[in-house]
């Protein structure tokens, strides 16, 4: 029997990886809350055509990119830029004026990127964790098309930019392939020691093919290895708009994946709707053929990078009442999950694409809080593998109903009871909490157990549990 060692990492509950068994408890995905709008793309330099949204926690600040144009263009349309917001906390934003670019005759407008329409049109930047990485390129980003392929883009404050190279880091597709389309997204991962990108590829199905992701990765970004197409399981395909994999920030080792679901030719309003509505028209086509939603996938690199986990096939963010979400190519998501409070995380989405009132919306979740281990008010009981027991303290994120509660008791690897562990003498845990520690006949020091093999059962009552962790400090 394996046992894993998962040292002191955070482990949420986003997946099966760690679960044995499940008895009346089931692995439920929870769905974030709207807090409204947050930004409106109001500005000439914006309006119809802005998208592919970015949000970047940078200290105390928080950053948001997204392309700016004044219609649903062309991909290498040269009037299409970068614009930025500010925020000091996530939640309240603001466009400041800046003087960087002249666009469409105004030069006080908020673009930090013209000229470059291929670039412009998927910008997506990171901030770069690598350790050897240069405080003057501590900001990047990658933007390109089919035909130019990806460039670099360098910064030292996220505001001004320069090209890194004369050439892209990755290469324009080949003559029968189609890649790029929509956000790419780049980031230095510290679990896999090297750069990683995922980035948009159409994957040949049939006579058609299917929007879809693939990766690759870089010690450099100069240099890379081959292109692997993502794996999604035995699951149902889906059309992969973008797919916004970036590592969760509470727990670097596994990585999110909030990707926009497309369902191509799946029309809500009618045309009569449609025209009435004043949804933009793009090659005269109406913009409410199809309708798109978001879903939650994630991925453990250390098992492996080009596999996507898709426990959950129900939607995390639908469209909901509003008809103009039923449009083409709406809802979105931004790129990162960010903390904006002690026990909050908020994620963004686009709302009322190609329509004159597009917006920005936060919606907003409990730390961990994606999915979790979900007990009925019956009861019932979830046991995780074998894992090394570092010692310390066990802790929870769980939440409970006034008449539910959480017991946990430990295991060896034949799953039998430890002594003085036992779930009978597991302290009776009732509440809402974000961290709680476990404690068993007054004493909540594992220490004892450092280095043995042990399974975490857990015994639910109207109760879920989000994550748990060792805590050695």
């Amino acid at each position: 029997m394996k046992v894993y060692k998962i040292g002191s990492r955070l482990e949420p509950f986003v997946d099966r990886f760690l679960i044995e068994s499940l008895s009346d408890v089931r692995l439920k995905l929870h769905k974030p809350n709207s807090a409204g709008q947050v930004l409106v793309f109001d500005k000439p330099w914006e309006c119809v055509g802005a998208g592919y949204v970015t949000v970047l926690k940078d200290d105390q600040r928080y950053l948001m990119y997204y392309r700016g144009t004044y219609k649903v263009s062309e991909d290498d349309d040269p009037a299409q830029s970068t614009c930025v917001a500010f925020s000091d906390d996530g939640i309240h934003w603001e466009k400041l004026d800046l003087d960087f670019y002249e666009v469409n005759g105004c030069k006080i407008n908020n673009v930090v990127l013209f000229g470059l329409g291929t670039v412009a049109h998927n910008f997506t930047p990171f901030i770069d964790d690598n350790p050897d990485c240069t405080p003057d390129e501590k900001f990047k980003a990658v933007g390109g098309t089919t035909e130019t392929g990806l460039y670099l883009l360098v910064s030292h404050d996220g505001l001004k930019w320069r090209t890194k190279y004369d050439t892209p880091i990755l290469p324009p597709a080949s003559k029968d392939q189609y890649f790029y389309d929509s956000q790419n997204v780049l980031f230095y991962s510290a679990v896999e020691g090297c750069y990683v990108c995922y980035f948009r590829i159409f994957e040949k199905t049939g006579s058609k093919g299917i929007r879809s992701v693939a990766r690759r990765i870089s010690g450099d970004m100069v240099n890379w290895g081959d292109c692997e197409l993502m794996d999604f399981g035995d699951t149902p395909r889906a059309q992969i708009y973008t797919n916004q994999t970036h590592p969760y920030f509470r727990a670097d080792h596994i990585y999110l994946a909030i990707c926009a679901r497309f369902m191509e030719g799946r029309q809500v309003l009618s045309d009569a709707e449609g025209e009435s509505c004043g949804v933009f028209k793009y090659r005269d086509i109406g913009y409410w053929h199809d309708c798109s939603d978001c879903i939650l996938m994630t991925v453990r690199p250390d098992r492996s990078g080009s596999i996507y986990d898709r426990t959950f096939m129900e939607a995390f963010v639908r469209p909901g009442l509003d008809r103009l979400n039923w449009t083409s190519r709406c809802n979105y998501p931004a790129k990162n999950v960010v903390p904006t409070g002690p026990s909050e995380m908020s994620l963004y989405i686009e709302r009322h694409n190609a329509h004159s009132s597009k917006y920005l919306e936060r919606m907003t979740m409990r730390l961990d809080g994606f999915a979790s281990i979900n007990g009925p008010y019956s009861g019932g009981c979830a046991v995780t593998k074998a894992m090394e027991c570092p010692g310390g303290r066990l802790v929870l994120n769980y939440a409970t109903s006034a008449a539910g509660s959480v017991r946990v008791g430990l295991l060896d690897m034949m799953g039998k009871p430890i002594e003085g562990f036992q779930l009978e003498q597991c302290e009776t845990i009732i509440g809402d909490e974000i961290e709680r520690t476990v404690s068993w006949n007054n004493t909540n020091c594992l220490d004892s157990l450092k280095g043995r093999a042990l399974k975490l059962c857990f015994a639910l009552a109207d109760a879920d549990v989000f994550s748990f962790q060792f805590k050695v400090k």
